[in-house]
């Protein structure tokens, strides 16, 4: 239940059901197509699903031994356990169940190999992120960041540990990390094509080495002016002729479906429009097409640290049959497969939900069908138990404990022992 509907006094069971409805919508994203009934492992190597790592199972596994399961196993086999969330990885094969997990059997599917030997693991399955190695969340960090998964290396990374922040308006789809920019360094050959970043400065003020941590905007002297003050500013991995302005605090990440319809708006559009146009145009010649990655390699333009890119972007990339082999050589070629993307993994998971009944439409008629001394009962039972729960949770916020699934159990507990008791008094509404 999120903070907001408990800050209310009140709430009605509209309030409930569209809090309800907001659940499964994030659920949707999470869950995506993946199966929480059936281990997937019949499946293969499937193309993209929810998975989950087992502390419990494996703890502090060396590389070797690292394993991750799906959803369905994740409910089934490891309930109580802990459990790191990994949101979805590419082509894997669930492991529940194999040598890696020594006596432990899979409840869902008895036969499994020992080992799924293309199963590509990093330090998520540890329960380690970015480059900074630390856990998600960060008892340590005081720092509110977004963290951002590479579509590349497919590790989370925190967006102020990134060498670009994500762009002013958050209005991308996809991001690839520093390392993977170098690593597959044929991507930069399509730069134009990728949204502008903010540029990361190291400010200082002019008469004084004391350090900052201010915003304001580049001036055309090279300083950053803030308030009638000035600033020297240094550009981290850029060069001095970039003019982009300062950082801002980094957007929630989007995924625009829309995006990229209104190109042409800012420099980078504009470049990414003409060189579209140029190529599309050369396309119609008799003669054979030429590789698009050749030509824009010839422009030389190439930009240090990560990227970010609207959807639909890969569809830009070539090819031919000498990228393909480039692209395989390189274990990157998912990047020609738009089904891989997170947008379509999403897409596909409501589907598949819009054909089964919303829980928010059944609850609703539900409430519907009742008559209104009930609907003021069951609203009135709600607002009870919202209220104890919030006192409740405000002794472990007082004394800063963690609330564990036993407290939870406990509180439900109780207030079942005192439904009992009181189920023979006469309704509130009816003395």
């Amino acid at each position: 239940m999120s903070s907001e509907l408990f800050g209310n006094d009140e709430v009605s069971m509209v309030d409930v059901l569209e809090e309800d409805k907001e659940l499964e919508a994030e659920a949707n994203a999470v869950f995506g197509d993946s199966d929480d009934q059936h281990c997937t492992y019949e499946k293969g190597y499937v193309k993209r699903q929810a998975l989950y790592a087992c502390l419990t199972c494996t703890p502090a596994a060396p590389e070797a031994d690292l394993a991750g399961v799906c959803l369905a196993c994740s409910l089934s086999c490891h309930d109580g356990h802990e459990l790191v969330e990994l949101y979805t990885k590419r082509n894997f094969r669930c492991d529940c169940g194999n040598e890696k997990f020594s006596d432990f059997e899979c409840k869902l599917q008895k036969n499994k190999d020992a080992v799924n030997t293309l199963n590509k693991y990093n330090q998520n399955f540890k329960g380690l992120y970015c480059s900074c190695h630390r856990p998600y969340p960060d008892p340590d960090d005081e720092i509110e960041d977004e963290m951002i998964q590479c579509i590349c290396c497919e590790d989370w990374l925190h967006s102020r540990h990134l060498g670009n922040l994500p762009p002013l308006d958050g209005d991308y789809s996809e991001m690839i990390c520093d390392h993977c920019m170098e690593r597959t360094s044929f991507i930069q050959a399509y730069i134009p094509y990728s949204l502008p970043s903010q540029q990361i400065f190291t400010i200082k003020k002019c008469d004084t080495n004391e350090s900052v941590d201010i915003e304001g905007v580049q001036n055309e002297s090279g300083n950053l002016s803030v308030h009638g003050t000035s600033f020297e500013v240094k550009c981290e991995g850029k060069n001095s002729s970039d003019k982009e302005v300062s950082p801002q605090k980094a957007s929630k990440r989007k995924l625009s479906k829309e995006a990229g319809k209104d190109e042409g708006e800012t420099l980078g559009q504009t470049s990414s429009k003409r060189l579209c146009e140029e190529d599309n145009s050369e396309k119609t010649k008799e003669d054979k097409p030429d590789c698009i990655y050749q030509k824009l390699l010839e422009r030389g333009r190439k930009k240090s640290g990560c990227t970010y890119w609207r959807n639909g972007w890969r569809a830009k990339l070539c090819a031919c049959v000498t990228c393909k082999l480039m692209y395989k050589e390189q274990d990157v070629e998912f990047l020609l497969d738009e089904s891989d993307t997170i947008i379509s993994y999403e897409d596909r998971g409501q589907s598949r939900r819009e054909q089964q009944s919303s829980s928010y439409d059944s609850s609703l008629n539900a409430l519907n069908s009742l008559g209104r001394v009930q609907q003021i009962e069951i609203l009135h039972g709600y607002n009870d138990m919202k209220t104890q729960l919030t006192s409740y949770l405000a002794e472990f916020a007082k004394e800063g404990k963690t609330v564990t699934k036993e407290d939870i159990q406990r509180f439900f507990q109780k207030l079942q022992e005192q439904k009992n008791k009181d189920s023979g008094s006469i309704p509130h509404f009816c003395r």
